[in-house]
């Protein structure tokens, strides 16, 4: 499987889906230095081919949703550990 270095960069900050905290989009995008349309737009690249997909995200206070963002799916986990990026 032949990934670009922008899915790859994405792929090692999304968190894990099964993880107890996933952050905001806009958190990752800051730590690898990419824009927030073009990391969504890899975001959905990566969701297309089964490595990511998108969750409702919770207020901890109220349980209220607050937004959603993109999390590593156990196919994505995977790669990123044959990758050798765990």
């Amino acid at each position: 499987c032949l990934m670009t270095d922008d899915q790859i960069a994405v792929l090692k900050v999304l968190d894990a889906v099964d993880g107890e905290f996933i952050e905001h989009s806009c958190i990752k995008c800051e730590r690898i230095g990419m824009e927030k349309g073009r990391f969504l737009a890899v975001c959905r690249e990566l969701r297309n081919m089964g490595y990511a997909e998108l969750l409702p995200l919770f207020d901890l206070g109220d349980g209220a949703v607050c937004g959603s963002a993109y999390a590593r799916t156990g196919k994505g986990d995977a790669l990123v550990f044959l990758a050798g990026a765990a």
